[in-house]
């Protein structure tokens, strides 16, 4: 096998009967560079694996580029967040309002209800009971058209005719 120094000594050997070739001025041959070969064996492996100056200044670029789109979903980001604060703020004091407002038609209604159902005027009893009875809501599967139109009656005859 061979070693690295051995692998050396092949290489300049090849270029030695390259430059030989090439000074016998043959037309077709192509002149031959001479390259320094390493002397030291970790000089020779660093040189291996030193990266080629198109992927370092590629990687620098993407770098860049990636720290700014980074910087640019920053500021997307904090300005989405600032806008979904104020709009928060927003609904939030809408919500106020019209919760106040059904809070208020509430209790007027509640109000209105109490003194309706207090009040004397009704010479009628049947006319408070029918006040209290939704006429209109939907039937729970009982049969109850009978006991509607009963009230109903009672509501605008009163008890005159049992009298």
């Amino acid at each position: 096998g061979l070693d690295l120094l051995d692998f050396g000594q092949a290489i300049q050997a090849v270029k030695m009967e390259g430059e030989m070739e090439t000074l016998g001025g043959e037309p077709g041959a192509a002149e031959v560079e001479e390259v320094e070969a390493p002397v030291d064996e970790m000089e020779a492996i660093r040189s291996m694996d030193a990266e080629p100056e198109t992927i370092t200044k590629w990687k620098v670029e993407r770098t860049a580029r990636l720290d700014e789109k980074a910087a640019e979903e920053k500021s997307a980001v904090a300005e989405l967040e600032a806008s979904a604060k104020t709009t928060l703020e927003e609904w939030d004091t809408k919500y106020a309002a019209k919760l106040k407002a059904t809070d208020e038609k509430n209790a007027d209604g509640e109000k209105e209800f109490i003194s309706k159902m207090t009040s004397e005027e009704a010479e009628n009893p049947w006319e408070k009971v029918a006040f209290m009875i939704d006429f209109n809501a939907k039937a729970t599967g009982k049969d109850t058209s009978k006991m509607k139109s009963l009230l109903i009656r009672l509501k605008s005859d009163g008890l005159l005719n049992r009298k």
